[in-house]
């Protein structure tokens, strides 16, 4: 018994392309690649479905860029949070407790799960400037 003839990624692509530019038909390209048609008709139907997926990944691509960008937001919003606290308790002459300090710990931790529970969150720590 044969085994299956292997043919290489460039060849399949190049064939592929050939019938996608509709140049020549398939079955001038099977007897010109000396191939069966049906494998031909695979790789074009395989090409079309993958050049989609190319154009797609672009805006999953902008998605991770924007999610990046907020992430570091959310960081300097933390960062302005403590200097705040820091500054507003350096006014009162009064050394700086744990309590807000736990408190902007749960407050950064919320801002990196999720954007909508920052408010929610900055209310119930009734966090005052």
């Amino acid at each position: 018994m044969e085994t299956r003839r292997q043919f290489s990624a460039e060849l399949e692509a190049k064939v592929a392309l050939e019938v996608i530019r509709s140049e020549q038909t398939t079955t001038e390209l099977a007897t010109k690649h000396q191939l069966h048609p049906n494998p031909i008709t695979q790789w074009k139907r395989q090409a079309i479905d993958k050049l989609v997926k190319v154009f797609d990944n672009k805006a999953s691509d902008a998605q991770a860029i924007r999610e990046a960008e907020v992430t570091k937001l959310h960081d300097k919003i933390g960062q302005l949070v403590v200097s705040l606290i820091r500054r507003s308790t350096m006014r009162r002459s009064r050394s700086i407790s744990t309590g807000p300090l736990v408190q902007i710990a749960a407050l950064s931790t919320a801002m990196r799960s999720s954007e909508g529970m920052l408010l929610s969150r900055l209310t119930a720590a009734r966090v005052r400037f």
